[in-house]
């Protein structure tokens, strides 16, 4: 609670951010079941109802407490992943983070990344928010803008120490709030065999857990099933694919290797791979005659 006040402090307009949400919701006498999550949704071509259950510390379900809500919309939200592909591709070194999503780049104090040049910032680097992409991409334009020298070093020198100050205070506002609502271990175990872990190709846990114990490296799971191989390349289910390698064979989930990453990064429209004319300028970015 210390840090949280102290982070809250340094960062006043966040703090009243939080302040406000939770005040809309008391104000409109919306219920906050504390301690409970989603254990399943009902319903057949529509969501009817939800089932939430207690949860421990480490957020394994208590047997027993299930309780049945109506509902028309259900919301899930368990924190989000980097978008690291383009920087595995071109081979820079990762490091694992639980709280910032799982595998992100190393990176100097400059945002530079092991591959000289390249500079990873905002939510690809280890998603910590908005006010943090804001700062850290002031200081990598810096750093480029003294190397290219087209900033004297000197000035970027001063100008980067005062983004710094910033930074760090944001880094200790996001810390405390990862303390207070990390995601706890407990969670894997809410799977069942029928839990659909790649939603894409609908590839199932109880799927997955057929040929997990056969390879300590995610990316012969993805080969067997196609877990990963769908539209959104594994974004949404990869943590889970390797968090079921993990459990499986006895390593640490930072140790467990990361599914390949395949370009494209983003899916693109083939024409805008294949048209080879240029796109119009937009009419606010030409230059005028006058």
């Amino acid at each position: 609670m210390k840090l949280a006040a102290s982070a809250g402090l340094q960062n006043a307009g966040l703090l009243r951010e939080g302040i406000s949400y939770l005040n809309y919701v008391r104000n409109h006498s919306i219920p906050m079941y504390y301690g409970h999550a989603i254990a399943r949704a009902e319903g057949d071509n529509e969501v009817t109802g939800a089932v939430i259950r207690k949860v421990d510390a480490d957020w394994s379900p208590v047997p027993g407490t299930e309780q049945p809500i109506d509902v028309d919309t259900i919301c899930v939200g368990y924190g989000f992943l980097p978008s690291i592909e383009l920087l595995k591709t071109i081979g820079c070194e990762l490091e694992y983070n639980e709280q910032l999503g799982g595998q992100i780049p190393t990176r100097t104090r400059l945002m530079e990344t092991s591959v000289p040049g390249v500079y990873a910032v905002g939510d690809g680097s280890g998603v910590a928010g908005a006010p943090a992409s804001i700062v850290e991409g002031r200081i990598a334009a810096l750093s480029v803008a003294a190397r290219s020298g087209a900033l004297p070093k000197s000035r970027a020198r001063v100008r980067v120490r005062r983004e710094l100050r910033s930074w760090s205070a944001i880094q200790r506002f996001r810390a405390a709030l990862d303390e207070t609502y990390r995601i706890r271990p407990g969670i894997y175990n809410w799977m069942t065999d029928d839990t659909i872990i790649c939603r894409c190709e609908e590839v199932t846990a109880g799927e997955i857990q057929q040929f997990v114990g056969t390879s300590r490296d995610p990316n012969y799971v993805k080969s067997l099933t196609r877990a990963s191989m769908g539209l959104c390349q594994g974004r949404n289910c990869s943590r889970n694919v390797s968090w079921l390698v993990a459990e499986s064979t006895g390593q640490d989930p930072a140790q467990v290797m990361s599914l390949n990453a395949r370009p494209p990064a983003k899916p693109v429209p083939l024409g805008a791979i294949a048209d080879p004319t240029p796109p119009p300028i937009p009419s606010d970015l030409m230059m005028s005659d006058e």
